[in-house]
């Protein structure tokens, strides 16, 4: 939205390395450094008449100020009054030469913070100040707050940033069409800038807070729009993009069914006819699969890679750990070897002898169906002919990361899975170029998880039901946050766990694992475990993706409060594979906090996967749990796609609107838009 870049203005050097390490190089950079709330300063207050813990803006004389000490510390008192009363103001920390200089008796200053009571006195602790001669503007009114930034007094922040937005705001653009401006009666964008930094006087609080006025809700708009606008070209482009044509006999998916366990659901066979559909389009598929644990989208992606072979093409799926690697590998190889398709596994700690063997298999074609971490896109690695590329657990992997192995295939179909349900919203933000398939429907005989939240009183009675169950040859898992003790962090370990559990257990055989340890060494353990020569398997979250362990029906999940929700059901899925009831156990050793009860108590009520996501999600934000991070998007500075799911609905749907009138952004000011888009989005918009 802006043009040339400036320096910032009035900024030293020493604090212009403290910006330049947020990214704040440029005037325009301080834009989008939105305040991330706002305090109501408007009204000076008289000290007799503010009430206990509220905030209030005072101004007074300095009457007394100086030192004093309590048992464990020395403090520095302010001592204020305003011709209705008195005022203390208390610091901890302090530079001792500087408050005894700024705060002399007879200074007049202007004071904020919350009103509390210590020693019979209304006392401020560490309040905001001003010393200015006249009341400073920018410390009344509505007065926005900023993120934190060490090294700089907030004060100091508020100056300096809306210094650089004054200077950044007679360059500011929008290539927002205008009719669009017109239609949504949009205030102009330097309109808007400036009162998110500079608030008029007369705006509610409570929407500023909320970031639910007119001139948030612009700028909110326009990153939706613009990020719907290039999936939705992306998905325009996409479709008319030829693919390989699959339409051979189906006899590898013919031979499969017979030697299956079990029977697709109506889910699973729907899905499929979707998949099949799209290789006998003739034009590339990109497609989401998204599926709750244990519902069944492995199998799916393996019919579905049979149907490419047959073809004539190769299959790549590429996993996020190599457990989850050996783990498909050991469950396709049992129908590879029967049905005659040749498959290989590709994994970082294999010998380089046993990599460069397979890396040659797979560039001369002798190979039907590779199985894979990241090495399957390291740069010495050719297929002769990818046809069908499978990522499982997608938001563990970037977008780079699947373009860079798409590239390995000429023009070949995606299929990107996760277990992390996205509500459909959310999904059409994300993966907007993308057809969604969703299956939800888990296999027939499955039986819930049974989940209780227990307090640190309660944990040895979990640990007796997973002696219980054991005793009747099931299983059980006992998960982690730490791999060892930390002096710093006071949560139970891994290591040191398992050796208490030993002792108090000494009838059962317990196994650890870990992301610090090597391939071959989780490989042993992993396979100790299946072979049921381990009872109790001690992990960190290494064993949170993919897992399968028939025999395991109880988890115990340690210091549950720190995890998020979507990563407890993702290892609640480790049990309950089959047809026995199984248990999952939350340890939460911080029963009084309401927050972590609450999450808690999400778990005990539901093993719906779409509900407790959406839990997830209004709790945390999509960040991390989406992986945003890693997909090389620009994650969204003002909008939230939780908060914000109105906004987004409109903004998607004038983008469509759009591109249906032009497909190809070449109409007058629609050239700016495609401008725009090619460069925050660093890519090229190719129509052809």
């Amino acid at each position: 939205m802006t043009k040339a870049p400036d320096k910032i203005k009035m900024v030293g050097d020493k604090t212009a390395l403290i910006l330049n390490k947020k990214q704040l190089l440029r005037p325009e950079d301080f834009l989008f450094f939105f305040p991330r709330h706002y305090q109501d300063r408007r009204k000076i207050q008289k000290i007799s008449s503010v009430s206990l813990s509220t905030n209030s803006l005072i101004t007074g004389e300095i009457i007394a100020s100086g030192f004093f000490f309590t048992a464990s510390r020395k403090l520095f008192e302010v001592t204020v009054y305003d011709g209705s009363g008195y005022l203390s103001c208390v610091w901890f920390n302090f530079n001792p030469r500087y408050m005894q200089n700024a705060f002399k008796r007879g200074r007049k200053i202007l004071i904020y913070g919350k009103i509390e009571h210590f020693g019979g006195k209304k006392t401020i602790y560490h309040p905001e100040v001003d010393f200015s001669k006249s009341i400073d503007s920018n410390e009344t009114g509505i007065v926005p707050i900023y993120p934190e930034i060490e090294g700089i007094y907030p004060k100091n922040l508020r100056k300096i940033v809306l210094n650089a937005v004054n200077t950044a705001l007679s360059k500011v653009s929008s290539p927002l069409p205008a009719y669009i401006e017109a239609k949504k009666n949009f205030p102009a964008i330097t309109v808007c800038f400036k009162e998110i930094h500079h608030p008029s006087s007369d705006l509610d609080i409570e929407q500023l807070n909320s970031f639910n006025t007119i001139y948030h809700k612009r700028l909110i708009f326009e990153e939706f729009f613009y990020f719907q606008l290039l999936l939705a070209v992306k998905k325009r482009t996409a479709k008319k993009e030829k693919g390989i044509t699959i339409t051979e006999s189906r006899n590898l998916w013919r031979s499969l069914a017979p030697i299956l366990p079990f029977k697709f659901t109506l889910a699973q066979k729907k899905v499929l006819k979707e998949i099949k559909n799209n290789f006998e389009s003739g034009f590339v598929m990109q497609r989401l699969l998204q599926g709750d644990v244990g519902s069944g989208k492995t199998i799916v992606a393996f019919t579905s890679a049979l149907l490419c072979i047959e073809s004539g093409y190769q299959a790549a799926m590429m996993v996020p750990t190599e457990i989850l690697a050996r783990q498909h590998y050991l469950n396709f190889k049992q129908y590879c070897d029967r049905i005659g398709v040749s498959l290989r596994l590709l994994i970082g700690s294999l010998s380089n002898k046993e990599k460069g063997k397979i890396k040659g298999e797979i560039s001369e074609g002798r190979v039907n169906l590779i199985i894979g971490t990241h090495a399957l896109i390291s740069e010495d690695i050719s297929f002769k002919s990818l046809g069908f590329i499978v990522v499982d657990e997608q938001h563990r992997f970037g977008v780079l990361q699947r373009l860079e192995l798409i590239k390995k295939g000429v023009n070949p179909h995606l299929l990107v899975m996760t277990a992390t349900p996205i509500p459909r919203t959310l999904a059409l933000t994300l993966y907007g170029d993308f057809d969604i398939s969703v299956i939800n429907q888990l296999p027939e005989g499955r039986i819930p998880v049974k989940t209780k939240a227990c307090n640190e009183a309660e944990r040895m009675a979990a640990y007796k039901y997973l002696l219980k169950e054991t005793e009747k040859g099931n299983q059980g898992y006992v998960i982690f946050p730490l791999i060892e003790e930390s002096e710093k962090i006071d949560l139970k370990s891994a290591t040191t766990a398992k050796k208490e559990l030993e002792i108090i257990f000494p009838s059962l055989k317990f196994g650890l694992i870990h992301g610090k340890m090597k391939g071959n060494e989780k490989e042993k353990v992993m396979d100790g475990f299946i072979r049921k020569e381990i009872d109790v398997l001690v992990s960190t979250t290494v064993v949170e993706v993919g897992v399968d362990v028939p025999d395991a029906t109880v988890m115990i999940i340690e210091h549950a409060e720190r995890f998020g929700l979507s990563t407890l059901h993702q290892l609640r899925g480790r049990v309950g594979r089959r047809t026995k009831q199984s248990y999952c156990f939350l340890i939460n050793y911080l029963e009084n906090a309401v927050d972590s009860a609450k999450r808690l108590k999400i778990m005990e009520t539901s093993n719906d996967g779409f509900k407790i996501a959406s839990e997830d999600l209004k709790l945390r934000g999509p960040g991390d749990l989406l992986g945003i991070r890693q997909a090389g998007m620009p994650l969204f500075r003002v909008g939230d796609i939780v908060r914000d799911t109105a906004i987004l609905a409109d903004a998607r749907e004038e983008a469509l609107e759009l591109i249906e009138k032009d497909p190809f952004l070449e109409s007058g000011e629609n050239l700016r838009l495609k401008d725009y888009i090619e460069r925050v989005y660093r890519l090229k918009l190719n129509f052809s």
